[in-house]
């Protein structure tokens, strides 16, 4: 995979994560968070994938070292009373959304919002 494809595959990763989740319905965020993220965020958000990045440029040194911690954070939710929309709702996830949108503003990436009517 060359540097593109990987920074494309990334910025793909961050966008189904964020404080936007908080205003999609509980379908939405399944699908957004619990489903594309949860499986992206494995190889995308992985140190052996953020590192050719790293090096060559194409983010910096905080994107990266922010990357890995939304991973771990993110894992550390699985298998929790947390890991369903309601306690995205509710306030439970917070920390990690944000920490997506930092990274988001942080390289200058927004996406619009993904159109789930589109998907079905």
């Amino acid at each position: 995979m060359d540097l593109k494809e990987r920074y494309e595959y990334y910025l793909e990763t961050l966008s189904h994560c964020g404080s936007f989740l908080k205003g999609c319905d509980e379908e939405e965020i399944s699908w957004t968070l619990l489903e594309e993220f949860d499986g992206d965020s494995v190889s995308f958000l992985h140190k052996n994938a953020l590192a050719p990045l790293l090096e060559n440029g194409w983010i910096d040194a905080e994107a990266y070292e922010k990357s890995l911690l939304l991973r771990e954070e993110f894992r550390k939710m699985e298998n929790t009373r947390f890991w369903n929309p309601e306690s995205v709702k509710d306030g439970s996830w917070d920390e990690i959304l944000s920490l997506a949108d930092e990274i988001k503003e942080k390289i200058g990436f927004f996406r619009p919002k993904i159109d789930f009517a589109a998907k079905k």
